[in-house]
């Protein structure tokens, strides 16, 4: 196994302006001493070797595993600053697919249990696979796999690859994984759906219908899954997931459903709450007779739910069925009362009411979120911090954070910090080092020192990046937030 030796980190103090509020969210006192605090922060390059980073997480010994998505397992030990690679899995890499989640057991400190979501290379079944693997040191042991779940996922055959992954792992305080899955269906293979939700219910029209998936209470797909990993393989379906196990027509893995492509979650370490952003259709314009324009969200899931795609998105704006042959454009789906009349549907007919995110943008200027700007749209969510006073690093965030989740975009190239009540509604988008360069933020998560990790994928939408890395942002402390 190869070690590489890094240069010395070099660190990068943000200014940060002042931070953009919604409505009647902080005094002008507040404003001032958010946006002084602010100034406090410094971005630490750890790693400036990596290729594609996908996700990340941190042990509790300080180590920063991370994924790759051409299959590598690398580990950056603040020790000797070096990272070495654990392992290297065969992967699928059409696509979106590739080694795409990575979240550490709860238990790691003592059963050294990692857990990886990839698209197997030699896998006779379409599929996206979730296993568990042993970390012995810094060498992950391939041959301790565990399968835990596979998810069907469609390779290119017939069809273009149709992207639209999803992958992203995340533990929850109950020790419940989550599993982010999307849509797996082809967005503009077929000009008529390009920037509309599709449902092309023709036959032979399969691949475009998120209705099959998304839309389906009796597919993995298109959803936020919620199980508990056995110690020997497999998994176990735990209580207050959306479908009661036994319930027909539907999958009790499922916690809540509607996604297109929910690319990025985080799970609240206090409360379970379940924080993402899924991604909307690529249209400008305005929303027509067929539906909206694209929409990117950010949801808060404090229950299980339907958040409506592809029958309705964005702040519950509904689409309407559509024949290309004919051009036929039919009434706009119910976002109260969703029915999937789709024949590639296998669950319920009749399916949740629509909740509505938090918040939601187009590529224009949003008169609800100003403080989101333009651009392209690629909504992530990340970590909520949680400050501990008995943690004695220096570099934790202050108690002041205690609370705040972080909404980061990978086109737009922002971290912003967002503020909600304890119902989930958003309160509050305050802007956070927006002095400091970000080169699409890929992944980012707190550490046990209280510091927030970040992977950036680099410039170019394809990857490999010559300016991707892995990165520490430290608080300064209070009197350099004066300086």
């Amino acid at each position: 196994m190869k070690e590489r030796h890094r240069k010395r980190p070099r660190a990068l103090v943000a200014l940060a302006m002042a931070p953009l509020l919604a409505a009647g969210a902080l005094t002008a006192t507040a404003s001032h001493a958010r946006a002084a605090e602010q100034d406090a922060f410094a971005k630490v390059t750890l790693d400036d070797g990596t290729a594609d980073p996908m996700e990340l997480d941190v042990a509790p010994d300080g180590r920063v595993i991370y994924i790759q998505r051409g299959g590598a397992v690398r580990v950056f030990d603040p020790a000797t600053r070096s990272t070495a690679t654990a392992g290297n899995l065969k992967v699928y890499t059409g696509g979106e697919d590739g080694l795409i989640g990575l979240a550490l057991d709860p238990g790691f400190a003592t059963n050294h249990r990692i857990y990886l979501n990839y698209s197997p290379a030699d896998s006779a079944a379409d599929v996206n696979r979730v296993s568990g693997f042993t970390l012995e040191g810094n060498t992950l042991d391939l041959s301790s796999e565990q399968r835990v779940i596979d998810i069907p996922a469609y390779r290119d055959r017939t069809y273009p690859e149709p992207g639209h992954t999803g992958g992203g792992l995340e533990f929850g305080p109950d020790g419940t994984l989550y599993i982010g899955t999307g849509d797996d269906t082809a967005p503009n293979l077929d000009p008529a759906w390009r920037g509309y939700a599709p449902l092309d219910w023709r036959p032979g029209h399969e691949m475009q219908d998120s209705a099959r998936t998304a839309g389906n209470t009796n597919d993995l797909r298109g959803k936020i899954l919620r199980i508990r990993p056995t110690s020997g393989g497999g998994y176990t379906i735990p209580d207050g997931n959306l479908f009661p196990v036994g319930t027909a027509n539907t999958r009790p893995e499922v916690y809540a459903m509607g996604f297109r492509n929910p690319f990025r979650f985080s799970v609240d370490p206090a409360t379970g709450a379940v924080h993402m952003a899924d991604y909307g259709p690529d249209r400008r314009g305005v929303t027509d007779a067929r539906g909206p324009a694209g929409l990117g969200e950010y949801n808060v899931i404090t229950e299980p739910g339907n958040y409506g795609w592809p029958f309705c998105h964005g702040n519950n704006q509904p689409y309407a069925p559509y024949n290309p042959d004919t051009g036929q454009t039919g009434p706009k789906f119910d976002c109260a009362h969703p029915v999937n009349e789709s024949p590639n549907n296998t669950g319920l007919t009749e399916l949740p009411p629509v909740k509505k995110p938090g918040m939601w943008y187009g590529y224009d200027a949003s008169a609800e979120f100003p403080e989101l700007g333009t651009g392209g749209i690629a909504p992530m969510a990340g970590p909520v911090y949680r400050f501990d006073a008995g943690n004695p690093s220096g570099t934790k965030f202050p108690q002041s954070f205690d609370g705040s989740a972080f909404f980061y975009e990978w086109d737009r190239n922002f971290i912003k910090e967002i503020r909600s009540d304890g119902s989930g509604n958003l309160e509050s988008v305050n802007a956070f080092m927006s002095g400091t360069g970000f080169i699409r933020p890929m992944d980012m998560t707190f550490g046990p020192d209280g510091a927030l990790y970040l992977l950036e994928w680099g410039s170019s939408f394809g990857g490999g990046n010559n300016d991707s890395g892995l990165y520490r942002i430290d608080y300064l402390g209070a009197a350099s937030a004066g300086a």
